[in-house]
């Protein structure tokens, strides 16, 4: 197989954030992480993402108040 490149193709895009929604009960946490489904790392029964995409102010969930994650690629 060969691989062919368009002459005037755009760069792909390289994965910079994923921006992650969680969804409990009675809210909709919107944040940022470095992983798809952001488990704290010190505890994995909770979430931990950031408020913004600097990496600054985080929000940390138990799973058990949990109910769907949407994870979003962002790009540079």
């Amino acid at each position: 197989m060969s691989e062919h490149k368009q002459p005037n193709s755009i760069r792909p895009r390289f994965l910079k954030w994923w921006k992650i929604e969680i969804f409990t009960a009675s809210e909709i946490i919107t944040g940022y992480s470095q992983y798809e489904v952001p488990f704290n790392p010190r505890n994995g029964d909770y979430l931990t993402v950031y408020q913004n995409a600097s990496g600054i102010d985080t929000i940390t969930i138990p799973l058990s108040r949990v109910i769907a994650i949407k994870s979003y690629a962002v790009t540079e």
